[in-house]
């Protein structure tokens, strides 16, 4: 379904910049309007009816009274106030779902400008106090982090960087989704993805350049960075370096970053239709923000393929916390070998992880919160006289996102697991809060009785 509606949002962005690009007209700010006035038309194309929701323009205010730069595109809910004798309107932070910067063209100072419009809206979100924590913080602390964010009952055996990624999650679920949209730039991925680490060179001693600062999208033309901070998109904090540079076929490369481990892999490229990834962050955004169930969220088989740009780690720097970053680099040969999606697929179980699982479910259904001990005498009963390895099953299960384990206890990372035992005696898992593993359980079936 996403995908359906992103192949023709990318339709009507082609074929309406075709018809902008043939306009005679020189003037700049005219030209500004035009390409304002098409992204407009694309985000009213983008959520569904009925929730009260417009595309408007104009500026940002908070509880304190401050305003934020004007901002070419707003997607808000309800009604603002409209600023007398324009079309501009003036929300508060609390009612922006997302920001737009248009750009016709994006190259390093345009993307300059745009950033620090959008750093407006950012600070304006930092000086409001006394928003609660929300179940966008929690699922997102739980596909990067792999717990629950109930670590932070006691922040002080927490180290930097684990509260530090905390913190930027929390500011990432009630801040507005922050987006650069630029019709044409860049003619490579990896050409926009050094001209971004260049950008980021420049600025590495400024202030409001920390992993929480930088856009949520920025799309020029065809390809797009995304920041992989788990709403939806994300890849899970990386514990050892070498692991991932390995999974590209360049193990070497990771001998010489400085920061092996515990690094937040933060912002990634992406070479298809933009419309996508613009499509998935806003609908989650809405989904969440106003408890509707989305079928178009989640649900397809198609998955897309992010890869990494830049790994971040907070570190204690001179008495203070700062943003290590480090690029990923990628070669051309390489990024233009990877494709753009792949079918998802549930995880496969051998009978020990299956046995956690199932002990976790049957506590979730009965009620129990409280997570399983590990040294339970269900648990080691059971892999007592087992093949299977208790300490490896749990390892498995946290490295693929399905549980979390602090303190000795286990406790389930999703909302809506499902088990299914299939006729090739594979038992598999996945999260189906979405229905996606209903769906591929579906078509596995229509598969094999075609066969």
């Amino acid at each position: 379904m996403i995908s359906t509606v992103a192949d023709l949002l990318e339709a009507l962005r082609h074929k309406e910049v075709q018809l902008l690009d043939k306009q005679d007209i020189t003037h700049a700010p005219t030209i500004g309007r035009m390409y304002e006035g098409l992204t407009r038309k694309i985000l009213e194309k983008t959520f569904p009816e009925g929730l009260d929701l417009r595309v408007v323009s104009g500026f940002i205010t908070n509880s304190r009274g401050d305003l934020s730069k004007q901002i070419d595109c707003m997607l808000v809910s309800g009604e603002g106030e409209r600023i007398p004798y324009t079309h501009d309107y003036k929300y508060h932070i609390q009612n922006v779902i997302a920001v737009v910067e248009v750009k016709k063209n994006l190259y390093s100072s345009d993307l300059d400008s745009a950033y620090k419009n959008l750093i407006t809206v950012l600070n304006l979100q930092l000086q409001e106090e006394g928003l609660p924590l929300n179940r966008l913080f929690n699922d997102a602390h739980r596909a990067i982090l792999r717990s629950d964010p109930d670590i932070y009952d006691d922040v002080s055996k927490l180290p930097t960087w684990k509260f530090q990624i905390g913190l930027a999650l929390y500011i990432e679920s009630t801040a507005p989704i922050r987006i650069v949209l630029g019709y044409h730039g860049f003619t490579s991925e990896s050409s926009f993805r050094r001209s971004f680490i260049q950008y980021l060179d420049k600025n590495v001693f400024a202030k409001d350049y920390g992993a929480v600062h930088f856009p949520n999208l920025i799309i020029c033309g065809g390809y797009s960075l995304i920041k992989l901070n788990g709403m939806p998109y994300s890849i899970p904090v990386v514990s050892n370096q070498a692991e991932l540079y390995a999974a590209y076929g360049m193990p070497n490369l990771a001998e010489a970053a400085p920061i092996q481990s515990d690094l937040w892999p933060l912002y990634a490229s992406y070479a298809s239709n933009p419309m996508v990834l613009l499509l998935e962050l806003i609908l989650t955004r809405i989904t969440y923000d106003k408890k509707i169930f989305s079928f178009a969220l989640g649900s397809d088989l198609n998955l897309e393929i992010l890869k990494p740009l830049l790994l971040a780690k907070a570190i204690e720097w001179e008495e203070e916390v700062a943003w290590y970053c480090e690029p990923f680099f990628l070669p051309p040969n390489i990024l233009n070998r990877i494709p753009s999606t792949a079918n998802w697929q549930p995880i496969e179980l051998n009978e020990g992880q299956f046995f956690v699982l199932a002990r976790l479910l049957w506590r979730e259904n009965a009620g129990i919160t409280e997570g399983l001990d590990v040294d339970s005498p269900e648990l080691l009963a059971e892999f007592q006289n087992s093949d299977y390895s208790l300490s490896n099953s749990i390892a498995f299960l946290q490295r693929v996102g399905l549980v979390s384990f602090e303190g000795g206890k286990l406790q389930l990372l999703t909302r809506g697991l499902k088990v299914a035992f299939l006729p090739d005696d594979r038992v598999v898992a996945g999260e189906d809060v979405s229905g996606r593993f209903s769906n591929w359980l579906t078509k596995y079936i229509q598969d094999l009785n075609a066969e």
